[in-house]
């Protein structure tokens, strides 16, 4: 996973952490959550990037652009 972060000054940022890391934090949410509903949904999110990036690669999941010129991008 990689967070870009951007200014309109001309000043970024580039945060890396391995996608399975990530990953890890997301399921362990779903085990806080419990059995049910939630915790299904989160578990089918989990899979559902796994399939995406196995499918596409680097997979854009957030992308923000403010009029001032400011940008973040979330990918996995």
């Amino acid at each position: 996973m990689r967070i870009y972060i951007k200014e309109k000054g001309g000043k970024h940022l580039t945060v890396r952490l391995p996608g399975r890391l990530a990953l890890r934090f997301i399921g362990l949410a779903a085990k806080r959550c419990g059995g049910g509903e939630r915790g299904d949904e989160v578990k089918a999110l989990v899979k559902g990037f796994k399939q995406a990036k196995k499918v596409w690669g680097h997979l854009a999941i957030v992308e923000v652009r403010e009029k001032d010129g400011d940008e973040v991008t979330i990918t996995l």
